[in-house]
């Protein structure tokens, strides 16, 4: 009875590529298959060779170096536009009998996102008017912000008024709100709107309240210019009967500088 001898024979075979290594397998073949001419020696090893996927991995290196810059340039993109709305801001409005200078700071110079309003107005009866406040933005989710469309401020706005009459002085101290939707992006439209009154408790001096209305279109000629124009109702309740001093109702319009 003959007897059965196995001898183990290297046959490697490239199973695939693995961090740098070539991994491989031997088999345990009978003496009998091998042959005579094999008995002697163990088999050469039989390598099934596999290239390293460099030319893959080079296909797939340009899309993803694409997709990197694509990404980068957008990032740069979004910061240069959120860093001119975060810029202090310049504003002269004109009306038939008014002038207003109004200057907006940048947010956070208020604690969190809180910034400072400062405005000196001139009537053509020679009325001043100066106030000034803070206006702190409110954190709107993203179905009532539309995609951050809308924007929307509250706060305390202080003024100090010297009306043509003598002895007219007059000190209120308001709240209020504002609110800024952009209508167009692409050619930066937008409407906005303020609204601030000071009822008798905080209003000194010769009135009773303050009322102070406006509305206005904006549009952006030039990266750092604004024009834009709108209507104002701003007026004081004087006391003892004195009625109403309407320090402006009619159009106005001006142009703002970023800077």
């Amino acid at each position: 009875m003959a007897l059965l001898v196995k001898r183990t024979v290297p046959i490697v075979f490239t199973t695939g590529y693995e961090r740098g290594e070539i991994r491989s397998t031997s088999l345990a073949l009978p003496d009998r298959l091998l042959g005579n001419s094999c008995r002697a020696q163990p088999i050469a090893s039989v390598k099934l060779a596999s290239c390293r996927p460099e030319d893959k991995s080079m296909d797939m290196r340009i899309p993803i170096a694409a997709a990197v810059l694509s990404s980068f340039a957008l990032s740069v993109h979004a910061q240069g536009r959120d860093a001119s709305d975060e810029q202090q801001r310049g504003e002269i409005a004109l009306s038939n009998d008014t002038l207003q200078l109004r200057y907006i700071g940048r947010e956070g110079q208020v604690g969190e996102g809180g910034r400072i309003d400062g405005a000196f107005f001139l009537s053509e009866q020679r009325d001043i008017v100066l106030s000034g406040g803070a206006m702190f933005s409110a954190d709107l989710p993203d179905n009532v912000g539309v995609g951050g469309r809308l924007t929307l401020a509250f706060g305390p706005e202080a003024y100090a008024a010297l009306l043509e009459e003598e002895n007219n002085d007059v000190f209120a101290m308001s709240l209020g709100a504002e609110a800024r939707f952009v209508v167009n992006r692409r050619i930066g439209l937008a409407i906005s709107g303020r609204a601030f009154y000071a009822p008798d408790i905080l209003t000194f001096g010769s009135a009773d309240s303050l009322t102070d209305l406006s509305a206005r279109a904006e549009l952006q000629v030039a990266p750092e210019l604004v024009a834009f124009g709108g209507m104002r109702w701003f007026e004081f309740d004087l006391t003892e009967g004195g009625g109403k001093r309407t320090l402006q109702e009619e159009l106005f319009f001006g142009v703002g500088y970023r800077f």
